[in-house]
């Protein structure tokens, strides 16, 4: 017969990973088990994204960010009133057409994408003309092999400008194709840009330009700088580990400006590996902001990635435990 299975939970919706049915006889043929859609309305707003289907809007968040936009900001968001009865008329129609078309279904979610897309946008924050952005094919990324699976080749560090569908996309380093670009940073008066970058089947290596900032491009006569290199202890390193992980040289990535000038990076320098995997770590260094002078600045033995400056010059970063 029928067996109803209730999970309850106070607070936060359940994690659950997986569900197993055991039986002493054999389940009917083309048995499976019923939907039964999760009752949202009675979730917290924050929690309702995770039972959506991918890429769909949650309509109760988007609500509540488009009126605290318009509260905190006032008049510097005056779409707020004219965005809100939209989505009140969008969530009408979501209704009507729950059990219509799949067509049906599709236009209004589309019209609800792009109400959030103007709400989002529509921010104060947004006002500006040129974003710079890293163009590159997917990566298999996992916190302590980043740095090592470097993912198809084809990218560029660019510029779109202005900020919207039709705005144009320029590559800021074309002397650099093929290659795989990974983090970037811009510097706190906008003139120039730091990030990481390793060649078709290469190491990554931290490079700096220096840009326009009215303009979002190149500035003329300026070239690309290489800061960190090669050579020396990571050739001797090389040399005595060929011929297994430890002994492909060093990775330099995640770089990032400083209050005072100089930059900060992760990389393998530190010559240390997994405890439990066969891979190299990364850990935070410093150099100056002409790449010389680089030290190793901690004592972790497992990977710290992605630093990025606090609002009072301290350094946060993720480490993998």
């Amino acid at each position: 017969g029928q067996h109803t299975l209730k999970l309850t939970r106070e607070g936060l919706p359940p994690r659950v990973h997986a569900l197993r049915f055991e039986s002493p006889v054999a389940f009917p043929e083309g048995w499976k088990p019923a939907e039964r859609k999760p009752k949202l309305d009675q979730m917290q707003v924050n929690c309702r994204r995770i039972f959506l289907p991918p890429n769909s809007v949650n309509v109760a968040a988007l609500r509540l960010a488009i009126e605290d936009m318009s509260r905190d900001f006032g008049d510097r968001y005056p779409e707020g009133s004219r965005l809100l009865r939209q989505l009140a008329e969008l969530e009408k129609r979501q209704r009507a057409v729950r059990g219509g078309t799949a067509k049906q279904q599709q236009e209004v979610e589309q019209a609800l994408s792009a109400v959030r897309s103007r709400a989002m946008l529509a921010h104060p924050a947004w006002k500006f003309d040129k974003l710079l952005f890293v163009k590159q094919k997917g990566r298999k990324f996992s916190t302590y092999t980043g740095h090592l699976v470097k993912g198809d080749p084809g990218g560029n560090l660019c510029v779109l400008s202005p900020v919207s569908p039709g705005g144009e996309v320029t590559e800021l380093v074309p002397e650099l194709p093929g290659g795989v670009f990974g983090r970037f940073d811009l510097s706190f008066d906008a003139t120039k840009v730091v990030f990481c970058h390793a060649k078709q089947d290469g190491l990554f290596r931290i490079y700096e330009i220096d840009i326009d900032p009215k303009t979002g491009r190149r500035v003329p006569g300026r070239g690309l700088r290489q800061l960190t290199f090669g050579g020396g202890r990571e050739t001797e390193t090389m040399e005595q580990f060929a011929g297994v992980f430890c002994g492909k040289g060093y990775d330099d990535i995640d770089p990032i400006y400083l209050p005072d000038g100089n930059s900060m990076f992760a990389s393998t320098r530190s010559e240390r590996s997994v405890l439990c995997f066969p891979a190299t770590v990364t850990t935070l260094h410093l150099m100056d902001a002409d790449g010389k002078n680089i030290r190793c600045i901690s004592r972790g033995q497992v990977n710290e990635i992605n630093p990025c400056v606090l609002g009072d010059g301290r350094v946060v970063y993720m480490r993998w435990e």
